[in-house]
């Protein structure tokens, strides 16, 4: 949001449906997420897709198809120095763009049963 504001950028909001599906994660690897968690204070992200040459395991995605959606741009007036209260102001719109586009596309390309959450 700063950049956008020091050059006079348009934020896009957009969403991709899907993307959770491209890597899977092991139950069993959770335990060890754990672990690790609870000794350097943050958890390692571990997944698997598949194999380059096979289906099999591996770090490439899985063949699952995404949809992208794209909102209308926001337009950003150039301001050098933003204040905090600009950065705020246009990162609570950019949110609320973005969560307009997931609730009008979710039951399409989505999972209705899934909530969003932006932290």
């Amino acid at each position: 949001i700063k950049l956008a504001l020091r050059n006079g950028a348009s934020l896009v909001p957009t969403f991709v449906f899907g993307e959770t599906k491209l890597y899977q994660h092991s139950g069993i690897l959770s335990g060890l997420q754990e672990l690790v968690r609870s000794k350097i204070g943050m958890a390692p992200v571990l997944f698997y897709g598949r194999g380059f040459l096979q289906n099999s395991f591996g770090f490439l995605p899985l063949p699952k198809p995404m949809t992208v959606v794209v909102g209308e741009p926001i337009r950003i007036r150039k301001v050098l120095e933003p204040s905090q209260a600009d950065i705020d102001y246009f990162h609570a719109l950019y949110v609320k763009k973005v969560k307009k586009l997931y609730y009008k596309y979710n039951n399409i390309y989505g999972n209705p049963k899934a909530k969003l959450v932006i932290e």
